[in-house]
Protein backbone atom coordinates (compact mmCIF):
# COMPACT_ATOMS: atom_id res chain seq x y z
CA UNK A 1 0.00 0.00 0.00
CA UNK A 2 1.22 3.32 -0.70
CA UNK A 3 1.96 6.01 2.42
CA UNK A 4 0.40 9.19 2.65
CA UNK A 5 2.36 11.77 1.74
CA UNK A 6 3.42 14.74 4.30
CA UNK A 7 2.20 19.08 4.28
CA UNK A 8 3.65 21.08 6.55
CA UNK A 9 1.89 24.18 6.60
CA UNK A 10 3.79 27.05 8.44
CA UNK A 11 3.15 30.71 8.74
CA UNK A 12 6.38 33.19 9.62
CA UNK A 13 6.63 36.36 10.53
CA UNK A 14 10.44 37.46 11.63
CA UNK A 15 11.40 34.18 12.37
CA UNK A 16 14.99 34.22 10.90
CA UNK A 17 16.22 33.29 14.60
CA UNK A 18 15.07 29.75 14.23
CA UNK A 19 13.97 29.21 10.59
CA UNK A 20 16.73 27.83 9.68
CA UNK A 21 16.80 25.02 12.22
CA UNK A 22 13.40 24.36 11.27
CA UNK A 23 13.57 23.65 7.85
CA UNK A 24 17.11 21.47 8.43
CA UNK A 25 14.86 19.26 10.64
CA UNK A 26 11.68 19.18 9.09
CA UNK A 27 12.96 18.59 5.75
CA UNK A 28 14.08 15.29 6.30
CA UNK A 29 11.10 13.83 6.99
CA UNK A 30 8.74 15.57 5.08
CA UNK A 31 7.45 15.17 1.75
CA UNK A 32 6.58 19.75 1.22
CA UNK A 33 6.98 22.44 3.68
CA UNK A 34 4.87 25.34 2.45
CA UNK A 35 5.99 28.17 4.23
CA UNK A 36 3.35 31.60 3.93
CA UNK A 37 5.19 34.83 5.07
CA UNK A 38 4.01 37.91 6.08
CA UNK A 39 6.03 40.64 5.01
CA UNK A 40 9.18 39.31 7.24
CA UNK A 41 11.88 42.14 6.57
CA UNK A 42 14.34 40.03 8.88
CA UNK A 43 15.53 37.63 6.06
CA UNK A 44 13.41 35.27 6.95
CA UNK A 45 12.35 34.89 3.13
CA UNK A 46 16.02 34.57 2.07
CA UNK A 47 16.20 31.76 3.95
CA UNK A 48 13.44 30.47 2.59
CA UNK A 49 14.52 31.07 -0.57
CA UNK A 50 17.72 29.14 0.03
CA UNK A 51 16.28 26.47 0.70
CA UNK A 52 13.68 26.34 -1.84
CA UNK A 53 16.04 26.17 -4.73
CA UNK A 54 16.44 22.47 -6.28
CA UNK A 55 20.28 21.40 -4.85
CA UNK A 56 21.59 22.03 -8.46
CA UNK A 57 21.36 25.79 -7.47
CA UNK A 58 22.52 26.17 -4.46
CA UNK A 59 21.65 23.73 -2.01
CA UNK A 60 25.49 22.15 -1.51
CA UNK A 61 25.40 19.07 -0.05
CA UNK A 62 22.32 19.17 1.82
CA UNK A 63 20.14 15.97 1.41
CA UNK A 64 17.06 17.03 1.83
CA UNK A 65 13.81 15.68 0.76
CA UNK A 66 11.27 18.06 0.92
CA UNK A 67 9.94 20.90 -1.39
CA UNK A 68 10.28 24.08 0.06
CA UNK A 69 7.65 26.38 -1.34
CA UNK A 70 7.12 30.12 -0.16
CA UNK A 71 4.01 31.63 -0.54
CA UNK A 72 2.68 35.33 0.80
CA UNK A 73 0.20 36.41 3.22
CA UNK A 74 -1.21 39.64 1.63
CA UNK A 75 -2.66 40.60 4.81
CA UNK A 76 -1.72 43.87 6.65
CA UNK A 77 -3.45 42.58 9.61
CA UNK A 78 -2.84 39.78 12.05
CA UNK A 79 -5.71 37.23 11.53
CA UNK A 80 -5.03 33.68 11.83
CA UNK A 81 -8.33 32.50 10.37
CA UNK A 82 -7.36 34.06 7.55
CA UNK A 83 -3.56 32.75 7.77
CA UNK A 84 -4.66 29.30 7.73
CA UNK A 85 -6.93 29.18 4.62
CA UNK A 86 -4.25 30.09 2.67
CA UNK A 87 -2.32 27.72 3.97
CA UNK A 88 -4.69 24.80 3.46
CA UNK A 89 -5.56 26.51 0.23
CA UNK A 90 -2.26 25.55 -1.03
CA UNK A 91 -1.28 22.38 0.80
CA UNK A 92 -4.66 21.21 -1.20
CA UNK A 93 -3.58 22.57 -4.69
CA UNK A 94 -0.17 20.83 -3.67
CA UNK A 95 -1.17 17.36 -2.82
CA UNK A 96 -3.33 17.42 -6.19
CA UNK A 97 -5.95 14.63 -4.62
CA UNK A 98 -3.12 12.46 -3.36
CA UNK A 99 -3.41 11.01 0.52
CA UNK A 100 -2.15 13.74 2.63
CA UNK A 101 -1.34 14.27 6.42
CA UNK A 102 -1.64 17.59 7.28
CA UNK A 103 0.65 19.17 9.43
CA UNK A 104 0.42 22.58 11.50
CA UNK A 105 3.95 23.52 12.67
CA UNK A 106 4.93 27.02 13.52
CA UNK A 107 8.28 27.62 12.66
CA UNK A 108 9.78 27.10 16.19
CA UNK A 109 8.55 23.75 16.23
CA UNK A 110 10.09 20.48 15.40
CA UNK A 111 9.29 17.13 16.25
CA UNK A 112 10.91 15.12 18.51
CA UNK A 113 13.86 12.94 17.31
CA UNK A 114 12.14 9.77 18.73
CA UNK A 115 9.43 9.99 16.70
CA UNK A 116 9.86 7.90 13.59
CA UNK A 117 10.66 5.13 15.74
CA UNK A 118 7.24 5.11 17.33
CA UNK A 119 4.16 2.87 17.57
CA UNK A 120 2.30 6.83 17.23
CA UNK A 121 4.12 7.19 14.01
CA UNK A 122 3.25 3.85 13.20
CA UNK A 123 -0.37 4.72 13.83
CA UNK A 124 -0.07 8.27 11.63
CA UNK A 125 1.03 6.47 8.56
CA UNK A 126 -2.30 3.74 8.56
CA UNK A 127 -4.40 6.62 9.64
CA UNK A 128 -7.71 6.71 7.05
CA UNK A 129 -8.70 10.27 6.12
CA UNK A 130 -10.83 12.15 8.91
CA UNK A 131 -8.18 11.29 11.42
CA UNK A 132 -7.15 13.96 14.00
CA UNK A 133 -4.08 13.49 15.88
CA UNK A 134 -3.14 15.44 19.00
CA UNK A 135 0.47 16.32 20.93
CA UNK A 136 1.93 17.76 23.84
CA UNK A 137 4.22 20.23 23.62
CA UNK A 138 8.12 20.09 25.19
CA UNK A 139 9.05 23.36 26.14
CA UNK A 140 12.39 24.28 25.70
CA UNK A 141 13.62 26.43 28.81
CA UNK A 142 15.44 29.95 28.50
CA UNK A 143 19.02 27.70 29.41
CA UNK A 144 18.43 25.44 25.94
CA UNK A 145 19.09 21.99 27.85
CA UNK A 146 16.35 21.31 29.51
CA UNK A 147 12.13 20.86 29.03
CA UNK A 148 9.12 20.99 30.82
CA UNK A 149 5.82 19.15 29.24
CA UNK A 150 2.91 21.02 28.44
CA UNK A 151 0.14 19.06 29.73
CA UNK A 152 -2.59 20.26 27.29
CA UNK A 153 -2.41 18.57 23.84
CA UNK A 154 -3.06 20.48 20.74
CA UNK A 155 -4.32 19.01 17.03
CA UNK A 156 -1.49 19.75 14.98
CA UNK A 157 -2.32 16.95 12.58
CA UNK A 158 -4.73 15.82 10.35
CA UNK A 159 -5.27 13.13 7.82
CA UNK A 160 -6.99 15.28 4.96
CA UNK A 161 -10.16 14.43 3.61
CA UNK A 162 -10.81 17.23 1.47
CA UNK A 163 -14.05 18.58 3.10
CA UNK A 164 -13.73 22.59 3.83
CA UNK A 165 -15.04 24.39 5.15
CA UNK A 166 -15.05 22.60 8.48
CA UNK A 167 -15.68 25.52 10.24
CA UNK A 168 -12.96 25.75 12.72
CA UNK A 169 -10.96 28.90 11.24
CA UNK A 170 -12.98 30.59 14.02
CA UNK A 171 -10.60 33.34 15.53
CA UNK A 172 -7.97 35.72 14.59
CA UNK A 173 -5.93 34.32 17.59
CA UNK A 174 -5.21 31.01 18.60
CA UNK A 175 -7.51 29.88 15.79
CA UNK A 176 -7.16 25.93 14.68
CA UNK A 177 -4.23 25.25 12.41
CA UNK A 178 -5.75 22.35 10.55
CA UNK A 179 -9.27 21.72 8.71
CA UNK A 180 -10.55 18.80 10.84
CA UNK A 181 -14.63 18.70 11.37
CA UNK A 182 -15.83 20.31 14.33
CA UNK A 183 -17.61 17.00 15.23
CA UNK A 184 -14.94 14.88 14.53
CA UNK A 185 -15.13 11.24 16.42
CA UNK A 186 -11.25 10.20 15.06
CA UNK A 187 -9.00 11.55 17.40
CA UNK A 188 -6.07 10.14 18.47
CA UNK A 189 -3.26 11.32 21.18
CA UNK A 190 -0.11 10.80 20.68
CA UNK A 191 2.14 9.94 23.45
CA UNK A 192 5.05 8.36 22.45
CA UNK A 193 6.73 11.58 21.20
CA UNK A 194 6.71 15.00 21.86
CA UNK A 195 6.44 18.65 19.60
CA UNK A 196 9.22 20.75 20.95
CA UNK A 197 8.77 23.94 21.22
CA UNK A 198 12.10 26.19 20.66
CA UNK A 199 9.68 29.51 21.35
CA UNK A 200 10.29 29.68 24.91
CA UNK A 201 14.13 30.05 24.83
CA UNK A 202 14.64 33.10 24.27
CA UNK A 203 13.62 35.64 26.69
CA UNK A 204 13.30 38.65 24.68
CA UNK A 205 10.86 37.34 22.14
CA UNK A 206 8.84 35.63 24.98
CA UNK A 207 8.73 39.00 26.79
CA UNK A 208 7.65 40.61 23.57
CA UNK A 209 4.60 38.03 22.98
CA UNK A 210 3.21 38.82 26.16
CA UNK A 211 2.66 42.05 25.63
CA UNK A 212 1.72 41.46 22.48
CA UNK A 213 -1.02 39.13 23.97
Amino acid sequence: MSQPIHIVMTPTRNEAWVIRAFLESTTRWADYVIICDQFSPDGTREIVESYSQPLSQGNGDRKHRAEVILIDNPNTEFNEAERQRILVAKAREVAAGRDTLLWGLDADEILAANAFETADWQKIMHSKPGAVFWFHWAQLTHDKQHYYNNKDPYPWLFHDDGVEPHGNYVREMHSMRIPYPLDEHDMSYVEDFRVLHLGPAPMNRVRAKERFY
